[in-house]
C-alpha cells in the first residue's frame, strides 16, 4: 500500500531577487534552489543579512522575485509570468519580533484568522482557539492580553494562531532569537510537540546551529549575500527528540559538519569588493551619493567655521561675552550631535534642513572649543611684546591673537571635519537619505545593508575613507599655505 504524500512540499528553483535602491542594483538572492518535502522541518542557516528573510518573504507573498520560480505542492506560487505570490493562509508566518494584536486577548488573536476568512463562525472559532491554546499549555491564559504574558507564552500563542488556519507551510523567521537559553529550550520542545501532532511543513530561519540540528530534518546552509544554497545537511536523528539528543555523538558530529559548512564568511574577499567597485562606478546613483554627502558636509562645515571661529575668539577675548554665552554653550556641548537628529527631523520642515542642522552642530562645538583654547593659550609675552611696541587693540587681535590661534583653528577644523562626516552619514541613514535626488553615501551603505550586499557595504566604507582623506588633505593644504612657519601634520 502506497503512503500518501504529505502536503506542503516547496520547490524553489533558480530564484533571484534584485532590489534597486537609489538606482544601485543590490542582488539579495542569486540563483537559489531548494527542494523541501511535505511535512519536513527545513532549517535555513546563514550569516546576518544574507537574504534568508528575503526568501521567506517571497514564499509568503510579501516580496516579488526577479527570476526563477517557487512552487507549493506542484502549484506555481510565483515565477516569470507571476513575480509575486498571492498571500494566503496556506503559508502562515511567525515573525521575528512578534505580531500578536495587543488589543486582542490570546483567544481572540488565535480566532482572528478563521473568523476573518469566514471558514468558521465567531463562536466556533473562539471555541477552537480555546481548545488549541489548551493543547499548547495556555488554557489558563486565554483571556489575557499579549502584554500580560511572558514572551514564551506569546510566541506559543502566535504559533497556535498560525496553525488554526490549517496551513500547508509554517514560516518562522528567527522566532526565538531574543529568548534566554531556558525559555528557548521550552519553546523548542513545544514546537516539536506541535510538529509531532500536526506534521506541518516548517520553513525555519535561524542563526543558532544547535537549534537548527535539534529541530530540523534538513539544514540548508546559505552563503553571504547574495543568498545561494551552499550545502544541505540531513539530520538523521530519529523523532521524537528530547534535549538528551544534544549530548549524543551523532548530534556532535552534525554540529561540526554544519559549523564547518557555515564557516566565518563575514568579510567578503578583496576580489569581490573590487568587482563591486567596478559595478557601481558607472552608475549615476553612486556619484549622486558622493555629491549629496559632500554638499552636506561642506555646507555644514563652512557655516560652522564662519560662526564658530568668531564665536570662539569672542569667548576668549571678551569676559562679558564669555560670562553670558559660555554657560549655555557648555550645557549644550556634551549633547552628541546624533541626539539632535529626532528633534531636528520633527522641527525642520524637510529632511535636508534637518541634516544640514545636525551637520553644523557636529563641527561647531569642536571648532569653538579649539579656537577658545588656542586663543587663551597664546603666550602672554607675545601680547606684552606687541603692546610695548605700540600695538593697538586692533593690531593685537589681527596680528597676534588670530595668527597665534591659527594652529588651534586648523586642529579644530580637522577634528570637526571628521565629526561632520560621521554626523552626515548617520543622519543620511536615519532620515532615509534626505532629498530624492541623491541619498548620500550613508544611505548608500544603509541600502546595501538592507539589500544584504556585504561587498557594497565595504565599497561604501572605502568611499567614505576616500572622501574623508580628500577633505583632510584640503584642510592640511590650506593650513600649510596659511601657516608657513609651522607644519601641523
Amino acid at each position: 500500500m502506497e503512503m500518501l504524500e504529505r502536503p506542503g512540499a516547496l520547490s524553489i528553483k533558480n530564484v533571484t531577487k534584485v532590489y534597486d535602491p537609489e538606482g544601485v542594483n543590490v542582488k539579495a538572492v542569486d540563483n537559489c534552489s531548494m527542494e523541501i518535502e511535505g511535512g519536513e522541518v527545513c532549517m535555513i542557516v546563514g550569516p546576518s543579512g544574507c537574504g534568508k528573510t528575503t526568501l521567506l518573504n517571497a514564499i509568503a507573498g510579501f516580496h516579488s522575485i526577479t527570476e526563477g520560480s517557487i512552487h507549493l505542492d506542484n502549484q506555481l506560487l510565483c515565477g516569470p509570468e507571476k513575480p509575486i505570490a498571492p498571500q494566503g493562509a496556506d503559508r502562515m508566518v511567525v515573525f521575528q519580533h512578534g505580531a500578536l494584536f495587543p488589543w486582542k486577548t490570546l483567544q481572540e488573536n488565535v480566532a482572528y484568522g478563521p473568523t476573518v476568512q469566514k471558514t468558521l463562525g465567531a463562536k466556533e472559532a473562539m471555541n477552537k482557539a480555546g481548545d488549541m491554546l489548551a493543547e499548547a499549555g495556555l488554557g489558563n491564559f486565554v483571556t489575557r492580553y499579549p502584554g500580560e504574558v511572558s514572551s514564551g507564552m506569546a510566541r506559543r500563542a502566535e504559533i497556535v494562531r498560525a496553525l488554526i488556519n490549517d496551513p500547508k507551510v509554517l514560516l518562522l523567521d528567527e522566532p526565538y532569537r531574543a529568548m534566554d537559553a531556558l525559555t528557548k529550550q521550552i519553546m523548542h520542545e513545544a514546537l516539536l510537540e506541535t510538529y509531532d501532532r500536526t506534521g506541518v511543513t516548517i520553513f525555519f530561519i535561524t542563526h543558532d546551529l544547535e537549534e537548527a540540528i535539534f529541530l530540523g530534518d534538513k539544514v540548508h546552509i546559505v552563503t553571504t549575500r547574495p543568498c545561494q544554497l551552499k550545502k544541505t545537511v540531513e539530520v538523521k536523528i530519529p523523532r521524537p527528540r528530547s534535549y538528551e539528543t544534544q549530548s549524543s555523538e551523532d548530534f556532535r558530529k552534525l554540529l561540526v559538519e554544519v559549523n564547518e559548512a557555515v564557516g566565518i564568511g563575514l568579510v567578503p574577499p578583496p576580489t569581490d569588493v573590487f568587482i563591486a567597485f567596478l559595478d557601481v562606478i558607472p552608475k549615476v546613483g553612486y556619484w549622486q551619493s558622493w555629491v549629496a554627502s559632500f554638499s552636506r558636509v561642506l555646507t555644514g562645515f563652512i557655516v560652522a567655521m564662519i560662526i564658530g571661529i568668531p564665536f570662539g575668539l569672542l569667548l576668549a577675548v571678551n569676559r562679558y561675552f564669555r560670562g553670558v554665552f559660555f554657560p549655555p554653550f557648555e550645557i549644550l556641548r556634551p549633547i552628541p550631535p546624533l541626539a539632535w537628529v529626532p528633534a531636528s527631523l520633527i522641527f525642520w520642515p524637510t529632511n535636508e534642513m534637518s541634516i544640514a542642522f545636525v551637520t553644523f552642530l557636529g563641527a561647531f562645538f569642536t571648532i569653538v572649543i579649539n579656537v577658545l583654547g588656542g586663543a587663551r593659550a597664546i603666550n602672554i609675552s607675545y601680547l606684552r611684546a606687541a603692546q610695548s611696541m605700540g600695538a593697538s587693540q586692533f593690531d593685537l587681535f589681527w596680528k597676534i591673537i588670530l595668527p597665534g590661534t591659527l594652529p588651534s583653528i586648523f586642529t579644530g577644523a580637522a577634528v570637526g571635519m571628521g565629526i561632520t562626516w560621521e554626523v552626515v552619514l548617520a543622519a543620511e541613514m536615519i532620515s532615509g537619505g534626505g532629498t530624492q535626488g541623491g541619498g548620500g553615501l550613508g544611505f548608500f551603505i544603509w541600502s546595501s545593508y538592507m539589500g544584504g550586499s556585504l561587498e557594497q557595504i565595504v565599497v561604501g566604507m572605502i568611499s567614505i575613507g576616500i572622501a574623508g582623506y580628500l577633505s583632510s588633505s584640503a584642510i592640511r593644504k590650506i593650513g600649510y599655505l596659511m601657516m608657513p612657519w609651522k607644519r601641523l601634520f
